[in-house]
């Protein structure tokens, strides 16, 4: 009888082990679905929140960096395509600088961006400048050279080449690397020209276009000349491919 109510007693404590156990891993489990969903959503929250972050700085991106960008960088080839001066179509890039926003390129793509900007585009402007000033000085020595001394005898002098009019017709330096000048500018040379002609003992050309343009083919063998031409076209190939970095960025955006 005794034995029997041991046997009892022992299993009813072993049925409430087990029903403490199963208890147990009742809470636990419970315990770990809750820290599952709380995890899981935690992670889907910082996933939505992360891509809403970058779909924002793409926009942001997009508005302050690449759609100036797109406008800009045409004019400036166009320009550069003439030989012209870029300068007064550069904006968009020296305000990207000051908002400090320019990390939000991507690195390769900013890498390219800054080199055109802060070492393609101003060598460039700084060797058309050389140019002109180097050529200014050889075309103010040759219509000096002939011109017929003012006054007579001992004390006669050459016209100075401060003259307005040989001054006007050597700052046509400046547009040779262009191949021409701009119309508004064609009375005052036509008047210039003819003035110098008369002074000169002798002008070997008939018209001030004849005279621009032997000295425009005489720059084209000019090493620095090349060089400029150079300068020029590695800023055009970096403008193309900025141009189509930033396009495929955007459609991959899309």
């Amino acid at each position: 009888m005794d034995h029997t109510h041991s046997e009892r007693k022992e299993k009813g404590d072993e049925l409430a082990m087990c029903q403490q156990a199963q208890n147990l891993l009742g809470t636990l489990s419970q315990i770990i679905l809750v820290a599952v969903g709380g995890i899981l959503g935690f992670l889907s929250s910082w996933v939505v929140s992360k891509r809403e972050r970058k779909s924002a700085r793409a926009d942001q991106r997009r508005e302050k960096i690449y759609g100036p960008l797109q406008d800009e960088l045409p004019n400036i080839n166009s320009a550069l395509s003439n030989n012209a001066e870029v300068l007064q179509f550069i904006s968009e890039y020296p305000r990207i600088k000051l908002e400090h926003i320019r990390y939000m390129i991507p690195k390769d793509l900013r890498k390219k961006v800054v080199e055109l900007y802060e070492q393609t585009l101003p060598s460039y402007g700084e060797e058309k400048k050389v140019l002109g000033q180097k050529y200014n000085m050889m075309m103010r020595t040759q219509l000096t050279y002939g011109l017929k001394p003012v006054g007579g005898g001992p004390s006669a002098i050459v016209t100075s080449t401060s003259s307005p009019y040989v001054a006007s017709m050597a700052n046509l330096s400046y547009w040779l690397v262009e191949g021409q000048i701009p119309s508004k500018m064609e009375k005052e040379i036509k008047i210039a020209f003819q003035v110098v002609k008369e002074d000169s003992r002798k002008f070997v050309y008939a018209t001030w276009q004849e005279f621009f343009e032997a000295w425009r083919k005489r720059q084209e063998h000019d090493e620095d000349f090349k060089k400029f031409v150079e300068t020029r076209e590695k800023a055009v190939r970096l403008i193309r491919e900025i141009s189509t970095e930033i396009t495929n960025d955007l459609e991959s955006e899309n």
